[in-house]
């Protein structure tokens, strides 16, 4: 491989893959990990009670509409529940559901109803908007509407998205609503009337396009275990790579206003990772928080991604949202090859006719990385009989992660994605999960993640590792083969 066609495509990335749901419609890719299913629509909440996990999904975008729900074990082989609420209305923009845990609205026979405030636009430039409620008493199986209304001290328009949660310090419920590029907080003490409390309009957030979705929730620091709170906002463009992504921030929030003063970061460098959502109730049935979002992937059959676990940490002070691939995959894994440890130089050709979805995980040595001899790019190829190449690494002059996909028969090289970063340990470990569809890298802790979707339709079965401009040692890796899920 020649170093100016290598320079080109350098890259940052990575991947994330989730679960096959092929009782719901899921047409496209045997090897795929994610779960897909026919015009899915964004993610609107996830939740855990009756040793199960209930994810709402948004299908406001195809003919039948409506908020879909689906309930798993393990947050990777999914089950559809048929009722839906909102079907056949095409007018709902978003949506979130909550567990109304006082029963604040003092429904008959039912012991902590479930809640879903609805954003309904009234007419086609959605100008005119409501925020509309609908309950159920059997935990999702069954809806209805509310009959009242709810009450807002402010007019409601231009509305993407919104965010309801119970605020224990102040003993209320809040809502967020998401605009054009700007966040309103309301609060109540019924879940009817809701009364402007403040705006959050900094100028430290992202604002090219529409602010499309958000999440806000708290979370433990790994180190201190002090709580901090976290607002993501995904956004239509304006990513570091260009693209749409989910931009966050770390703070403190009293109920009256969120503070913080760390810089705008990105939850994934790539760009296709977009409207994630948080295990609502993770602090109340002891669960990590994990989160699931949106993959863009530009083809017939949208996904979700694979369920990643979060933790948050203090590193040069500031606060990070890490993220690493959700432990219950461990429980797909079967079939493990290992890498002896060895140094190279140029290409070194590891696996042909590797079955997808694979885990590669492979950790390279940094201790002569000052040295004239030291690779000044380094990281792996995946190939396939079509010459098309997905390429992710690491620059180490330049000191950023990348991620590539080329196809040198059609002479096409897609955007290089990117994510900045200055490694100041002694190894680096890259953590792979791939399918025929996506590529999902974590590294240091999960401090980078990225994703990345590639058109091709045939599987990449070659593996080789790569530098450029010097050498480097492996000092360990393996391939592992991941069962594909079936429900």
């Amino acid at each position: 491989m020649k170093r100016q066609k290598l320079i080109f495509l350098f890259i940052v990335f990575v991947a994330f893959a989730c679960n096959v749901e092929q009782n719901a419609d899921s047409s496209a890719n045997d090897n795929l990990l994610h779960f897909a299913l026919e015009k899915i629509g964004e993610p609107v909440s996830l939740h855990f009670w009756n040793e199960e996990y209930h994810l709402f999904l948004n299908q406001a975008e195809n003919d039948s509409a409506g908020i879909k729900h689906f309930k798993s074990k393990n947050l990777l082989s999914w089950q559809e529940i048929p009722t839906v609420f909102g079907e056949g209305n095409n007018t709902i923009k978003s949506a979130c559901v909550i567990r109304d845990w006082n029963n604040e609205l003092a429904l008959d026979d039912v012991n902590e109803p479930l809640l879903a405030f609805s954003i309904k636009n009234k007419d086609e430039k959605a100008k005119q908007q409501t925020i509309e409620l609908s309950y159920s008493k059997d935990l999702g199986n069954t809806w209805a509407t509310f009959d009242g209304l709810l009450n807002f001290s402010n007019p409601i328009a231009s509305l993407n998205d919104l965010k309801v949660f119970w605020h224990e310090e102040t003993q209320r419920w809040m809502m967020l609503l998401l605009k054009y590029d700007q966040l309103e907080i309301y609060s109540s003490i019924d879940l009817i009337n809701w009364e402007f409390v403040n705006i959050l309009d900094d100028e430290e957030t992202v604002k090219k396009g529409n602010w499309t979705s958000l999440e806000f929730f708290s979370m433990e620091t790994a180190e201190s275990q002090q709580m901090k709170w976290c607002l993501c906002i995904s956004t239509e463009v304006g990513s570091p790579n260009g693209g749409m992504g989910t931009q966050y921030f770390v703070g403190d929030f009293d109920g009256y206003q969120f503070y913080t003063n760390d810089d705008v970061k990105w939850m994934d460098n790539g760009t296709d990772f977009t409207a994630p959502i948080v295990l609502s109730n993770h602090l109340l049935v002891n669960k990590k928080p994990v989160c699931i979002a949106q993959v863009n992937t530009g083809q017939s059959t949208p996904t979700l991604s694979l369920p990643r676990s979060l933790s948050l940490i203090n590193k040069y002070n500031e606060y990070f949202i890490c993220s690493s691939p959700l432990q219950e995959l461990e429980q797909q894994k079967n079939k493990t090859k290992l890498l002896a440890e060895q140094e190279f130089s140029g290409e070194l050709k590891i696996e042909k006719k590797q079955e997808l979805p694979l885990e590669i995980k492979l950790t390279f040595d940094l201790n002569n990385r000052k040295y004239l001899d030291f690779a000044e790019v380094y990281g792996l190829i995946l190939e396939n009989e079509k010459q098309e190449r997905i390429i992710v690494g690491y620059h180490n002059l330049h000191r950023y992660f990348f991620i590539s996909f080329q196809n040198e028969q059609e002479n096409i090289v897609e955007k290089i994605d990117y994510a900045p970063c200055i490694i100041d340990q002694t190894e680096v470990e890259f953590q792979l999960i791939v399918d025929n569809a996506t590529v999902e890298l974590f590294a240091l802790d999960g401090l980078i993640s990225m994703t990345k979707n590639y058109p091709s339709n045939s599987v990449f079965n070659q593996i080789n590792l790569f530098t450029e401009g010097g050498k480097i040692t492996l000092r360990e890796g393996s391939i592992t083969q991941i069962s594909k899920l079936v429900n």
